[in-house]
């Protein structure tokens, strides 16, 4: 498990940068008990997310140990940590597409109280380096649309609008 520390000048707090892939999974094995609260906080929101872009009702998600390891079948996942605590998550994916090698950021999020401190923007530059390390081109990421504040902080670090997702019910 690789261990990055923030410096003080780019953040506003004390901030540690978990690094977990396939070569660490028991590290993240041990780690996921206290992940599962925050994936579902963050969770809650998603499903609001959801439910407006979709306009379905779902049912609660809990993640699943299973689910989380399967992030390091072809990728990572960035924890950061403040004081100790979990404070977000990145799962980053490397693929490939008719030649085109990218990594696809499945999930990405900081928890409400610790946005606004670089975190999320510090994740994105880690995710980036590792991308460059695998050979990758591009970074490929997913927003719902009725989600302005994230669409902004990927424009921030770079992303822009590449294709639209189509929705309807069925």
């Amino acid at each position: 498990m690789a261990i990055r520390r923030i410096n003080p000048r780019i953040a506003k707090d004390e901030i540690e940068i978990l690094t977990f892939t396939a070569n660490n999974r028991d590290a993240a094995k041990a780690i996921y008990p206290k992940l599962v609260g925050m994936i579902k906080e963050f969770n809650k929101d998603q499903l609001g997310y959801f439910k407006k872009a979709f306009k379905v009702n779902t049912d609660d998600w809990s993640p699943t140990e299973e689910w989380f390891l399967t992030g390091l079948d072809n990728g990572f996942y960035l924890i950061p940590l403040v004081n100790g605590e979990p404070a977000g998550m990145l799962n980053g994916e490397f693929n490939n597409d008719g030649g085109v090698k990218y990594l696809d950021i499945n999930t990405v999020f900081v928890l409400p109280q610790y946005q606004r401190r670089n975190i999320g923007r510090t994740m994105f530059l880690i995710a980036k380096d590792m991308g460059k390390v695998e050979g990758r081109q591009v970074i490929f990421l997913t927003v719902y649309a009725n989600n302005p504040n994230a669409i902004k902080f990927y424009e921030s670090v770079g992303l822009r609008p590449a294709r639209i997702h189509m929705v309807g019910n069925i």
